[in-house]
């Protein structure tokens, strides 16, 4: 028997009047893909609501900003021209 024609007990409610349906008409009902509907009763998902709930896509969440991390003092003065005036101040004071 293949997959899509197993038939599944769905509870909290019923499809076309069934509470025994199968993959594909879980599908239909609630316009998901068949693997996502077979993923979710693989997973053992057979409330109505939780398997017929829309795929809430990852993307639609803003991206998380990057922090800046501090540069060390070492790098700044790792980075400075020798023959900057304020660098050269800055290396008498030191």
């Amino acid at each position: 028997m293949y997959k899509s024609h197993r038939i599944y007990k769905i509870v909290g409610g019923s499809i076309n009047g069934k509470t025994e349906v199968s993959c594909d008409e879980i599908a239909e009902y609630s316009g998901l893909s068949k693997s996502t509907v077979y993923s979710r009763l693989n997973r053992n998902v057979f409330q109505l609501d939780r398997l017929t709930k829309p795929v809430v896509s990852r993307q639609t969440n803003k991206p998380r900003p990057f922090k800046k991390k501090p540069i060390s003092a070492n790098k700044i003065l790792l980075n400075k021209p020798f023959y900057d005036p304020m660098y050269r101040l800055m290396m008498k004071a030191i």
